[in-house]
């Protein structure tokens, strides 16, 4: 059951607001969709503004990301790694030069993410993962596993307080791994600020969308 008092209108006024990585074409569409999946899926836990906060920091909301995403294995909105469902396509030569007057070269073999290459059984899983109402599902329950892994174990009020960072890192870092816990901090600031973004978001298309 959803727990907010927003309205699906305001949210997806909200969602397309601003920056976002909506194709044009998909904006009037797939914003109120997206909108009604986030609401469904909000939570005493996970309030509204949280989880468009994560899909901010994520995804801004593109549906299906970018290339980059899909050649790393994190899929849609909510930036679920799936490695098992990349599809490489074939490889290819990157010619570069460093050194002085660039003497030296150098050559770099790359490959892609290309859905040519996907048997049938990845491109239905594909497919479920680029679905917005699936994917902000699937994101709030792994946030939600996350954070009952998190205060399952020993840990100081700051990694309590902070505990989104291990929806990127899929745990928390250890404490000798200095550069990994500030990274993990960094990502839960970065989640921080935009839910407070998300939230002004909301209450702007609110009193746009109140009677005069």
């Amino acid at each position: 059951m959803a727990v907010t008092g927003w309205t699906a209108a305001v949210v997806a006024c909200s969602i397309l607001h601003g920056s976002n990585h909506i194709p044009p074409a998909e904006r009037a569409t797939v914003a109120p969709i997206e909108a009604q999946a986030f609401l469904d899926n909000a939570q005493p836990r996970l309030p509204l503004e949280f989880l468009l906060g994560v899909a901010l920091v994520e995804s801004r909301f593109g549906p299906r990301g970018s290339e980059r995403d899909r050649s790393n294995g994190v899929w849609g909105i909510f930036q679920i790694q799936r490695l098992d469902l990349r599809c490489w396509g074939p490889a290819s030569q990157v010619v570069y030069f460093t050194g002085r007057r660039h003497r030296h070269r150098h050559v770099r073999v790359v490959r892609h993410d290309d859905p040519a290459f996907c048997t049938e059984a990845q491109t239905i899983a594909r497919a479920e993962y680029f679905d917005p109402a699936v994917n902000i599902r699937r994101g709030a329950a792994l946030l939600a596993l996350r954070r009952r892994q998190v205060y399952a174990a020993r840990h100081s009020a700051r990694v309590y307080a902070s505990w989104v960072g291990s929806y990127y890192f899929g745990s928390v870092p250890l404490r000798r791994q200095r550069r990994a816990l500030r990274e993990f901090f960094r990502y839960a600031g970065r989640v921080a600020g935009a839910q407070h973004a998300m939230h002004e978001r909301l209450e702007q298309c609110r009193r746009a969308t109140l009677p005069e």
